[in-house]
């Protein structure tokens, strides 16, 4: 379930900061071609960067960090 609602209405699923103090959001993406998600980061001074993910790249995402989660836990 999402966190909230940015101000256009898109739903934001989760944000936190990184270990640097990083912000970081997840928000569902406006595309009308297929399902996408953003993953932005915006440090606290200096130009922000986003991911925008379709299906296939959120899934290679998951994959590849449940790899790297399941390497650390061995």
């Amino acid at each position: 379930m999402p966190l909230r609602q940015n101000p256009r209405g898109w739903d934001i699923y989760d944000e936190f900061k990184d270990v640097y103090g990083v912000r970081v959001r997840i928000q569902e993406s406006s595309s009308a071609e297929e399902r996408r998600v953003w993953l932005f980061t915006a440090p606290d001074a200096g130009s922000a960067s986003a991911l925008h993910l379709n299906r296939e790249g959120v899934d290679r995402l998951i994959a590849a960090l449940q790899e790297w989660k399941g390497a650390q836990e061995t």
